[in-house]
């Protein structure tokens, strides 16, 4: 009796032990696969960042001209704004380069209102065009985050565009910035189809996309920001209709940003 039952307890053993390893090998190639997506759309973005680099320095050098031509008059201002949006833009796909050559981009504590903000005047334009509402809700004492704020701004981008071409004309599309136990919360809430099931996580991964136009690349971008700032990013349906596409950033110490009750519309 005691041989048959030890038999029987070492055939449970290695059967356990045949499933943790099982369990092992499939973690080990969904990391090496999600690293080589990351790495290869890196490669991408860099490629198209390099590329991009030229025609962006001839736009500066024109956008100087033009500056220089209006000097003393109400257009001036136009000329300065367009010189402005090509640096930042430089910067971004500065940012991009330094990320695929394997350095860690420089971050620095700033507050989640300022980022918010930043990102609604960039897009004021692209959403007065497509005839949808942007709306952006800050809560009270909302704790300072240390992210690299240019390619978070990017990130909210990518979620605000994406939410802007999902909304219906008419519609309206909510940015709410909140904080969570210890995480800051970036949540965009759209009036469009919403999400399917099945494309919750396939949409962060590259080159997946339901647009008939789309790269697949802004949201899995979008998504490697949230981790190279130990974050996260998920996407959900909303009720009755629309998307829900959540950024979440650690907070930064227990120093607040005295943003409270900021209401912008």
């Amino acid at each position: 009796f005691g041989y048959f039952a030890f038999r029987e307890f070492r055939a449970q053993v290695m059967a356990r032990h045949q499933l943790e390893l099982a369990e092992q090998r499939r973690a080990g190639e969904e990391v090496l696969a999600r690293e080589n997506r990351t790495a290869t759309m890196l490669t991408l973005a860099s490629g198209v960042a390099h590329e991009v680099g030229t025609p962006l320095g001839l736009i500066r050098v024109k956008a100087e001209a033009l500056r220089e031509a209006l000097q003393d008059t109400p257009e001036e201002q136009d000329a300065r704004t367009i010189l402005g949006q090509v640096d930042r833009l430089r910067d971004v796909v500065q940012g991009f380069l330094r990320v695929a050559r394997g350095s860690m981009p420089e971050q620095t504590r700033v507050a989640p209102a300022t980022l918010a903000f930043a990102v609604r005047d960039l897009l004021a334009h692209r959403f007065q065009s497509a005839g949808v509402l942007l709306v952006v809700e800050v809560a009270a004492e909302v704790p300072e985050v240390r992210v690299n704020a240019l390619l978070v701004e990017h990130a909210l981008v990518n979620l605000l565009v994406n939410a802007c071409d999902a909304s219906p004309r008419g519609g309206r599309v909510t940015l709410q910035v909140r904080q969570e136990l210890e995480e800051v919360v970036f949540e965009v809430q759209d009036e469009g189809e919403g999400v399917r099931e099945e494309d919750r996580e396939r949409l962060l991964k590259p080159f997946f996309s339901r647009k008939a136009r789309g790269t697949g690349l802004g949201l899995a971008l979008t998504n490697e920001i949230a981790r190279m700032s130990r974050g996260s990013v998920t996407l959900a349906a909303r009720s009755p209709r629309g998307a829900i596409a959540t950024l979440r950033l650690p907070r930064e110490g227990d120093r607040t940003a005295a943003h409270a009750g900021d209401l912008i519309g």
